[in-house]
């Protein structure tokens, strides 16, 4: 989904949350945007995310638990995932905190992002009604000419690693058996909002 659409949905949801007049108040204080986010808790996960971007959302993650451990995080997901450590990293970080997390798909999840829609908390899971969610085996990558066959076996393995821990986790956050998970990620699934919740990957649709 383009970035521009998440943002008019994030403004309405701002909306919802202060009284009318807030961006003009926004101008006459000098908040900007992002401000405007951390006053009302939430965190945006958009786009490819890598180490830098990753880095921040755990930071914030962290900062809004510090403030006030019992308060709400909403998280607004638009992501086609990232690296395996950087999205577990994000993962364990919402293991860690006591804060209820909630999580909103809007557009299309993939990837690792699914994992982490998943990983917030039971029964505070969402996806907007036309929202795509998708996941599959995590890819290897060998660099040009890296072709003798230790190298490949390392990149095997740790694709393995990769898959295993994915599939682990994804199964203790839908309620999906092992094996399941590992069928569907053997082929990768693509599915609706109303199969995502079915699935078990979120609880409503809004």
């Amino acid at each position: 989904m383009p970035i521009k659409y998440v943002i008019l949905y994030i403004i309405v949801i701002l909306q919802r949350h202060k009284t009318r007049g807030y961006l003009s108040a926004m101008a006459l204080n000098k908040q900007t945007f992002e401000d405007r986010l951390d006053e009302s808790r939430i965190v945006v996960v958009l786009g490819y995310l890598n180490s830098e971007s990753a880095s921040k959302i755990i930071f914030k993650l962290l900062t809004l638990s510090t403030i006030d451990e019992k308060e709400e995080i909403q998280l607004f997901i638009s992501s086609s995932g990232g690296s395996y450590l950087d999205m577990m990293a994000i993962c364990d970080t919402l293991n860690t905190i006591p804060n209820p997390v909630t999580g909103i798909c809007i557009g299309a999840v993939h990837g690792f992002a699914t994992l982490l829609l998943a990983k917030c908390t039971k029964g505070r899971r969402f996806a907007l009604k036309h929202s795509e969610i998708n996941f599959s085996q995590p890819y290897g990558y060998l660099a040009p000419g890296a072709n003798q066959q230790t190298e490949i076996a390392i990149e095997a393995r740790e694709a393995r690693i990769k898959r295993e821990a994915f599939e682990i986790e994804m199964a203790k956050a839908t309620g999906q058996t092992l094996d399941k998970i590992h069928a569907d990620c053997e082929v990768g699934v693509t599915l609706t909002a109303e199969e995502s919740k079915d699935y078990g990957i979120i609880d409503e649709i809004l």
